[in-house]
């Protein structure tokens, strides 16, 4: 049996129940609500910032009519834009639609001043994009507060213990096993009820049910599934393969849906501006940190003999090797007593990691930990050698072992930060690092390297991975 299902004498799962209304009334009464007050917070939030931004405008500017379009504008901007917003469980990373449903408000203004002349003006205009700008911070603030959103997860019954990336970022709650063909549950928790999944998801008050992607579910089983789910108005959710939403369309062929996938290529567009942003950005950044870099590199000086810097030859796009410039962490001759040490390494496949590194010098520990140590990579920023976000630059001899898959790594620039360092750095597996690397190969966008860098900050000041 299941450890997951497995039922205890005082499990409500013990008890059979009806039917899916039974089902949905299994819940505690205290439960359901905190279910529906966690799924409801982000759009709370946005209700309470749109009505607060208001209230603050029309306090500041006393512009009554300012105030009355952006109250008109915004619910009409967010029931056009709401057709494709996720479902509530989801909703805190609805910051896209947020953004459109700006662009939609401000459409509405200019109409309204081809009608009125003289209604948009700047302090208007500018009144709007505070007002995006509360609505996305109360969003974030609220998709934090909220937490991630409790999963219940169905399995293949000969696969009950395989995680997936999507279960990462959600709270599993619970696995089930279901048939691939018909969506029955299958197992101990089939026997408690008429309808066990609608039973389990008020037991475990569930904001979301995914499917996990190796289950393979016929159209027969999504129906089922759908039915059963109703009465709850918990949705079905199907991890999509790792491609970005920009890649994805949804359309219509021989009467039914198609998910269609485009091809993994930057328009040159984006990538020049992509280059642009890397050089401007990190010659602002270098300059800002040059004494900062001063002093660094005294105290690794003063912590061992050798030099301050250390420079390594990597491999940046398209195999291409330049020379990575980093603040020295351990002794001068790590290299040559590298043989020595290779029996601690802590990390699979091609990488070479130890956590309690001999070689690491004191000044080196407090470098790594805080990530200064990788700060000097600016200058090969600013060189256009690397990018601010990327995947991780790797060595000669790494490169040299990959396969047709991971060398796909090196069709964009490697970064100072990426999804490998947000994400784990060198706590997570290879095949994990490469996957996450992959993705952001992919599907990067400007707007993605904006929230990696925003995530690299409580990356590190967690220095998870770190060593």
């Amino acid at each position: 049996m299941p450890r997951a299902l497995a039922p205890s004498p005082n499990d409500a799962a013990s008890r059979p129940l009806p039917g899916p209304t039974a089902a949905r009334g299994a819940a505690s009464p205290s439960g359901a609500v905190a279910t529906r007050r966690r799924v409801a917070l982000p759009r709370c939030a946005e209700v309470s910032a749109i009505v607060g931004g208001l209230v603050v405008s029309l306090a500041v500017t006393g512009d009554v009519l300012a105030v009355a379009l952006l109250g008109v504008a915004w619910p009409l901007a967010r029931a056009v834009v709401g057709v494709t917003r996720p479902h509530p469980a989801l909703s805190s990373t609805d910051l896209g639609a947020v953004a459109t449903s700006g662009l939609v408000a401000l459409g509405v203004l200019v109409l309204a001043d081809a009608a009125l002349p003289d209604t948009l003006s700047g302090e208007r205009t500018a009144a709007l994009v505070g007002l995006v700008g509360l609505v996305v911070v109360a969003r974030c603030v609220a998709g934090v507060l909220r937490g991630r959103p409790r999963a219940l997860v169905l399995v293949d019954p000969d696969d009950l213990d395989a995680m997936t990336a999507t279960e990462r970022d959600v709270r599993v709650v619970g696995r089930l096993p279901v048939e691939r063909r018909t969506g029955r549950v299958t197992g101990s928790a089939a026997r408690f009820a008429e309808a066990p999944l609608a039973r389990e998801v008020a037991e475990k008050h569930a904001d979301i049910v995914l499917v996990d992607p190796g289950l393979g579910l016929g159209a027969e089983g999504l129906r089922r599934l759908t039915w059963e789910l109703q009465p709850t108005g918990v949705p079905l959710g199907f991890p999509a393969p790792p491609v970005a939403p920009h890649r994805m369309g949804v359309g219509r062929l021989a009467g039914r849906a198609i998910v269609s996938v485009a091809p993994p290529q930057a328009s040159r567009a984006r990538a020049v501006a992509k280059g642009v942003l890397d050089r401007v950005v990190g010659s602002v950044a270098l300059v800002l940190v040059a004494p900062v870099l001063l002093v660094l590199a005294l105290a690794v000086r003063a912590d061992s003999p050798g030099p301050a810097f250390f420079r390594q030859v990597r491999v940046g796009r398209d195999g291409v090797p330049f020379v990575m410039v980093k603040l020295r962490t351990m002794s001068v001759d790590a290299e040559v007593v590298r043989a020595d040490v290779v029996h601690l390494n802590d990390s699979d496949a091609v990488l070479f990691k130890i956590r309690a590194d001999p070689r690491v010098t004191r000044v080196g520990r407090v470098l790594r930990r805080t990530s200064l140590d990788e700060l000097p990579q600016l200058w090969n920023v600013v060189r256009g050698e690397m990018s601010l976000v990327g995947p991780r630059p790797a060595l000669p001899e790494e490169v040299a072992a990959y396969d047709a898959t991971e060398r796909r790594r090196l069709r964009v620039k490697p970064g100072l930060t990426g999804l490998w360092q947000v994400s784990g750095r060198s706590d997570l597996s290879w095949a994990t690092s490469v996957d996450l690397d992959l993705t952001y190969t992919d599907n990067h966008t400007i707007a993605g390297d904006l929230v990696i860098c925003a995530r690299t900050v409580s990356a590190v000041l967690r220095g998870k991975g770190a060593y």
